[in-house]
């Protein structure tokens, strides 16, 4: 915000206790600063659509030591923080994006598949649930689709359904953005075979099919070398440490009786040899 106020003007307020990160004492001047040599873009944020048309807000805020979330702010910050409010207030903070890719992880993550391959499957599958909403609300509001009654909702097509208990129109959600059901799994599959087709008419030249062969043989090269080395890991550990982790089970008995036997076999042989 510091940033944002015109030369020669000096903020009210040097140190900000802030509260979020235990009242710590804040330089703004020396932030100021850093924020100036870090942004690389500050002449296309001030001409930009979210900083130009509240400038004079910005530098009113910047330069005063009111907060504007106060009940006795001045107005121009009241404007400011009903603007606030009304843009931006309901976007995802950095936590939210963070769980709704954990999330989606957890979901892209199945039994029988590489670990590796789960943030491949998580951007494909972020592609494509944007679209299959959009596609599938469309197909939901289409003029002339008989939309499936519920309990207390008769059928019809969008728009001109009724309710069942006193016949009064029922208002549609204009904010719906998931449609489950039969519908939505017509409709994934009818994007799938769409984005199929469209990569294979992009694969018919033979540059473009021998960079996707590559593409496929690199992945399965990285997958079969990532399960081999865990694999070898879990094996040689298990080989050097089997009798410190408590009593064996059935498995490891059998197992380190078979090593046990392999070993005493091969300093045979090789004494054998030593013989002949």
């Amino acid at each position: 915000m510091a940033a944002a106020a015109p030369a020669g003007l000096t903020n009210e307020m040097q140190i900000f206790e802030s509260p979020i990160h235990g009242n710590r004492q804040i330089d703004l001047k020396k932030f100021a600063t850093f924020v100036a040599k870090q942004c690389k873009v500050q002449t296309a944020l001030r001409a930009g659509p979210h900083v130009f048309p509240q400038r004079f807000p910005i530098q009113h805020f910047a330069n005063s030591v009111r907060d504007m979330w106060d009940d006795d702010a001045p107005l121009v910050l009241s404007r400011l923080k009903q603007n606030y409010l009304v843009d931006y207030a309901a976007l995802p903070s950095n936590t939210h994006l963070a769980e709704s890719n954990v999330k989606d992880a957890n979901l892209c993550q199945i039994k029988g598949r590489a670990e590796n391959l789960s943030p491949t499957f998580l951007t494909t599958r972020s592609g494509i649930v944007g679209s299959l909403n959009e596609s599938t609300i469309a197909a939901f509001k289409a003029e002339g689709k008989i939309i499936k009654g519920t309990r207390t909702v008769t059928g019809g097509t969008y728009g001109n359904r009724k309710y069942k208990k006193d016949g009064s129109d029922y208002i549609e959600k204009e904010s719906k953005t998931r449609v489950d059901g039969s519908l939505r799994s017509q409709e994934a599959i009818r994007l799938i075979m769409e984005t199929n087709a469209q990569m294979e008419s992009k694969l018919t030249l033979p540059a473009n099919r021998a960079k996707w062969d590559k593409l496929r043989e690199c992945i399965s090269k990285k997958i079969n070398q990532f399960e081999e080395h865990r694999v070898a890991m879990k094996t040689e550990a298990y080989e050097m440490h089997y009798e410190e982790s408590g009593a064996p089970n059935v498995l490891q008995r059998i197992y380190k009786r078979d090593y046990v036997s392999v070993t005493l076999l091969c300093h045979i042989y090789d004494l054998a040899m030593r013989k002949i």
